[in-house]
């Protein structure tokens, strides 16, 4: 009897690595020097891995204020069989998919709620049979320019990765 492992069916929490709520230590690109730089930036890397490995955001957040959390799925069999035939078809047409539009249909394949996103709610639309995150909400999201699209394109490569990791059930 094949028994897939638990991990593949359980929901995932992601944040947005530029979320305002979060009190990262600081990038310093203004730093002295590149030991200087590497250091903070591997402090602000270690922080954020840290609060994505265990879903505490508490630790990287202003006192009083919550992130944006972003609540995902194992992509399904079919979801990520639809990933794979948009991309080939991409690929066939010769306009392949880039990282962004890759990162936003691995998002739109796996969201399933948001919890502290104001008024906008999630809602999905049936596309050639499977069950996608609207084009309204994720357009929704870019209105917020340059954090909206790179808030889609990092959840969704962060969601990729995250389902890619699972064990696998054989």
């Amino acid at each position: 009897m094949i028994k897939p492992p638990s991990i593949i069916a359980k929901e995932f929490p992601l944040v947005y690595s530029g979320d305002p709520a979060l009190d990262l230590p600081p990038f310093a690109p203004d730093a002295a020097g590149d030991d200087e730089k590497k250091s903070a930036l591997k402090a602000r890397l270690h922080a954020f891995k840290v609060a994505c490995e265990t879903g505490d955001w508490a630790a990287i957040t202003k006192p009083g204020e919550s992130p944006t959390v972003f609540y995902f799925t194992p992509t399904p069999g079919l979801g990520l069989d639809y990933f794979e035939s948009t991309a080939a078809n991409a690929a066939r047409a010769k306009k392949p998919l880039s990282a962004q539009e890759m990162g936003a249909l691995v998002f739109r394949i796996a969201l399933r709620r948001v919890e502290n996103l104001g008024k906008l709610k999630v809602d999905f639309e049936e596309v050639d049979g499977y069950r996608l995150v609207s084009a309204t909400f994720v357009e929704a999201l870019y209105q917020f320019g340059q954090i909206g699209r790179d808030l889609v394109s990092e959840l969704g490569a962060a969601a990729f990765e995250h389902i890619r990791s699972a064990l696998s059930p054989l």
